[in-house]
């Protein structure tokens, strides 16, 4: 039999379609209840995924990435691998900043860049991780984390500053609440959606805001954020209180601008975004999102393909996405652009038990364009047990990705009974170019008869691309270990340039031969 053809048997094209199908059901209904919900019908805004066609998430018209003059120049990788930013992530021992203490100020530089009309949106067909059904078809990798501009190499350095210190961005009318006083940020949050313009609220200095019960017509702990908002957390968190019941902790709904500064967000629950639920644009700066629930996105669900994300400096840790039927991202699901500058990903698990049927990404789920710079992805869990698919421990990349200076290191993926577990680091379904970063010490894993794990590094199910990076030390175990301890190549195409792969436990690239320079 086949390469393609044993992928077809193993992995149950289609299921996935029929979970995120399932999962996003909800989100559906309740965009529809939506009063500031935007003037473009919900159904055309959340219509991503269909069990016939697979999940379809692609990259929106107006963020669609553009390699293509460079390769039709006939480029090579290293030609192509000249044009990324020079950066590297720190090593896993090096010292940590805390996300909302004193750090020295990063300033990130921008330079416009000319930019073709993107292509038009490609059919996709069905699978696990839905991608264009030929290589042609495949939306290339994206450069820019928005149209015409790319991200230059942080420049770190600058004057020490007070933790907490920001640019003048507030007026006289900006609000100030006392440490404690919900009821001053639920009134400060409806006011501020009100106003015409972007609105500033200062939290008391290491306070926690405790939330003890939903409000308002979304059941969340506080209101729907409908217009530009600015919290200056000073160190302070949100949470809900461990006495009250399940509800998420905020949501920023389509139209709506939210940025945190040195805020921790912790403690909700939800079916889609534990902490928070994301329709507008959402930035988080040296912020922290932790100890969240849903059944997809445990710590942040962006939910169409306009939601944009961005972390700066910022951690998404110890979420969970949790569901009978499966589960995806277990610290952030996305389905539109996602932006990790210098920000940390760590210890979120995706799990389901029972009659389970798959769980995808334990860190992170991304179907629209995901770039990141000098982060860690690690430490992050898909799990299932039952006949069921556990994939992607760090990510799953079901759209396109540039992964730059980045770690992703000791994540699993895993499952027990009649299951597949592959991908421990990175499941690719779509587009990948891993840059100057390293893939190592992760691993997938199965127990139980006539179970199957692959690709304890890096499972590619898309087109991989891989320059100047290690992939090292990574593993695969289980009564049917199918190798890859590196790279296990499913199906499309992987091509390595200056990349090592090495120390990978059984080998290092499966099936034998299947990786031109891997051995």
């Amino acid at each position: 039999m086949t390469r393609q053809g044993t992928a077809r048997r193993l992995l149950r094209r289609g299921g996935m379609a029929v979970l995120v199908a399932t999962l996003l059901a909800g989100v559906v209904d309740h965009a529809a209840t939506m009063a500031n919900a935007s003037a473009q019908p919900v159904g055309a805004r959340l219509n991503l995924i269909t069990p016939d066609t697979g999940v379809r998430l692609p990259v929106p018209p107006q963020a669609q990435p553009d390699l293509t003059p460079a390769r039709a120049a006939g480029a090579d990788a290293a030609q192509i691998a000249s044009q990324l930013p020079r950066t590297s992530a720190p090593a896993p021992g090096a010292p940590r900043r805390r996300a909302t203490g004193r750090s020295t100020p990063t300033r990130v530089t921008t330079r416009s860049v000319a930019g073709q009309p993107p292509g038009p949106l490609t059919p996709l067909r069905s699978g696990p991780t839905a991608f264009p059904a030929t290589a042609a078809q495949r939306p290339h990798l994206a450069l820019v984390s928005r149209p015409g501009v790319v991200v230059a190499q942080p420049q770190l350095g600058g004057p020490a500053a007070h933790p907490y210190a920001q640019p003048a961005t507030t007026g006289p009318a900006d609000p100030a609440i006392a440490c404690g006083d919900v009821a001053g940020l639920i009134a400060a949050i409806t006011s501020a959606n009100a106003s015409a313009g972007p609105t500033t609220i200062r939290l008391a200095e290491d306070c926690t805001y405790d939330l003890t019960a939903p409000i308002g017509a979304t059941g969340d702990g506080l209101p729907p954020v409908t217009s530009a908002i600015i919290v200056e957390g000073h160190g302070a968190a949100i949470r809900r209180d461990p006495g009250a019941p399940p509800f998420r902790i905020l949501e920023v709904q389509a139209g709506g601008t939210l940025t945190l500064r040195h805020l921790a967000v912790r403690g909700g629950r939800g079916y889609a975004g534990g902490g928070i639920l994301n329709g507008g644009t959402l930035t988080l700066s040296d912020s922290r999102v932790s100890e969240n629930a849903a059944w997809f996105g445990g710590g942040i669900a962006s939910v169409t393909t306009s939601a944009v994300l961005t972390l700066d400096r910022s951690r998404v840790n110890d979420n969970t996405a949790s569901y009978p039927f499966g589960a995806l991202g277990g610290g952030i699901f996305t389905a539109g652009p996602l932006t990790l500058l210098h920000s940390w990903v760590k210890d979120n698990t995706a799990s389901c038990s029972g009659s389970c049927t798959d769980a995808f990404g334990g860190g992170i789920f991304s179907g629209g364009t995901l770039t990141t710079t000098g982060s860690h992805v690690s430490d992050n869990t898909a799990s299932c047990s039952g006949s069921c698919l556990a994939l992607g421990g760090g990510m799953v990349v079901a759209g396109t990705a540039a992964i730059l200076g980045t770690w992703v290191s000791d994540n699993t993926a895993s499952c027990s009974g009649s299951c597949l577990a592959a991908g421990g680091g990175i499941e690719v379904g779509g587009t990948v170019v891993l840059a100057t970063s390293r893939v190592t010490e992760n691993a997938a894993s199965c127990s139980g008869t006539g179970c199957r794990a692959a690709g304890g590094g890096v499972l590619a199910d898309g087109q991989l691309i891989s320059l100047k990076s290690e992939i090292e030390k990574n593993t695969v175990r289980g009564s049917t270990a199918l190798g890859g301890g590196g790279i296990f190549l499913w199906d499309y195409t992987a091509t390595l340039s200056t990349t090592k792969v090495k120390r990978n436990h059984p080998d290092n690239c499966a099936p034998a031969g299947s990786i031109s320079g891997c051995v």
